[in-house]
Order: structure tokens, then C-alpha cells, then sequence
């Protein structure tokens, strides 16, 4: 998944497609509630095209035939991620009460991979394409993600709280953590276009449309799955230090 040849490069991400006919017609773009967007980004933006019909393709073909044939599973992911990325490391922080508390961030990760795997599983033996069978593992690693985002942008002293003049403090943004210049010099610019497109209204704006309930059953897929595994195997791919 750290391969440089599976998703496209961050600067498709910003490119257009300009029809000709587009020039003789006014266009808006409509969010997922049909609301009118401020995204001004053309609905044949390149990196959408590129996702669909390469990366996608390729993920199909390794999670199809990888769960098939048991060279992919909840027990290798979940042993491939304990030691192997930092998600696994122990970490301590003091509750209200001052008393220690150790964790990890495996924990959380675990219990919607499993609920992917089964319905994988599931799918296989029956020969179907669920939707909303996905609906909870889908639900929580979008939502995660942000944490775990958080977490490593401490780590690596990339800022995340943001002091106002009247001395109160705000969390700073998911889409600022991604453009932080300490994040953009330790992370492949083409991965954090990806993290962009997942989860920002750059592309598929996963975080909001998760968040807020946006989604129906019919827009969940193994294929959202397929890529929230790989941006979380790109973002752990590190050594980071805990405290």
C-alpha cells in the first residue's frame, strides 16, 4: 500500500477536465443533499477518474482474491498492524482522577475490521455485494481516522490547538492538520491527497458526510473499505515516540 503506482498523484487531485460544451452552458455542483456546493471542483476532476477506474480495480483484484485464497484475513491484518505500524504501541495519559491510564489505538481499530472481514466473509459465500453490511465499519474507521490523525500530529509536534486572542483554545481543523507544514515534510504529498480526497470536499468528504449522518445504506461499499484500510496502513506506517 506504500507503493507510489496504486493511487494517483497529488497533483491530479487539483486538475480539471474543461469541456468545450462546458463553456456554452452554466453549471452548479450539488452536494450529497443536493444542496448547492461551494466545491468548485469539476465533477470530471482526474483524480476521481483515476481512482475509480485504476486504484479501485487493482484493490478489487488483491481483497478479492487475497480473502479467497486466506492470504489476507482479520488475523493477519490485525497481527501485520500490531507489529508493524505504531497503532500497537502503548500509550499513558492521566484521567481527571490523576490516575494513569495506558492505551492503544489497535483497541478501536479492531472491532470494525473484524465486522469488515465477516461481512466479507459473508459475501463471498453468498455471492453478493452487501451495502449495509459495511455500515458499521465503515462508520467507525472514517470517524477514527480523525483521532488518530490528531494523535500523530502531536507526536511529530505538528500543532493542533489553536490559542484566540481572548485566551481560549479551539481544535484547529482536520483540513489545517493536513496542510501543516510539519505533516507535509514527513508524510508523501501523494498520501496525504489521498487522506484530502477521503475525507475533505476535495473528493468523497467521508468525515462530514459520516459525521452527519448524510449517508443512505445504498452509498456504503466494500470499496470504502478498501480504501480506509489503505490510508490507515499509509498513516502507520511510521516509528513514532509515546508518552
Amino acid at each position: 500500500m506504500v507503493s507510489d503506482q496504486i493511487f494517483p498523484k497529488a497533483k491530479v487531485l487539483d486538475e480539471k477536465i474543461n469541456s468545450v460544451m462546458m463553456d456554452l452552458v452554466s453549471t452548479m455542483s450539488f452536494d450529497i443533499n443536493k444542496n448547492v456546493s461551494s466545491n468548485k471542483k469539476s465533477s470530471f476532476n482526474p483524480y476521481h477518474i483515476q481512482l475509480q477506474n485504476f486504484a479501485l480495480r487493482h484493490l478489487w483484484l488483491v481483497f478479492s482474491k487475497g480473502l479467497k485464497n486466506n492470504k489476507i484475513s482479520y488475523q493477519s491484518l490485525r497481527k501485520f498492524l500490531k507489529n508493524n505500524t505504531w497503532y500497537g504501541i502503548e500509550s499513558s495519559t492521566r484521567n481527571p482522577a490523576g490516575e494513569l491510564e495506558t492505551y492503544n489505538w489497535l483497541q478501536v481499530l479492531l472491532p470494525a475490521l473484524d465486522s469488515y472481514f465477516m461481512q466479507s466473509q459473508i459475501d463471498i459465500k453468498t455471492n453478493t455485494n452487501s451495502y449495509s453490511g459495511y455500515i458499521l465499519s465503515i462508520d467507525s474507521l472514517v470517524l477514527n481516522f480523525e483521532g488518530i490523525l490528531r494523535e500523530f500530529s502531536r507526536n511529530i509536534g505538528a500543532q493542533t490547538i489553536d490559542i484566540k486572542e481572548n485566551g481560549t483554545q479551539e481544535r484547529i481543523s482536520f483540513e489545517k492538520w493536513l496542510d501543516n507544514e510539519k505533516l507535509k515534510n514527513l508524510v508523501p504529498e501523494d498520501d496525504i491527497a489521498l487522506f484530502k480526497f477521503l475525507f475533505t470536499s476535495d473528493g468523497m468528504n467521508l468525515r462530514n458526510n459520516i459525521a452527519h449522518c448524510f449517508y443512505k445504506a445504498k452509498d456504503y461499499s466494500a470499496a470504502i473499505m478498501w480504501l480506509l484500510i489503505c490510508a490507515f496502513l499509509k498513516l502507520g506506517n511510521y516509528k513514532i515516540k509515546t508518552e
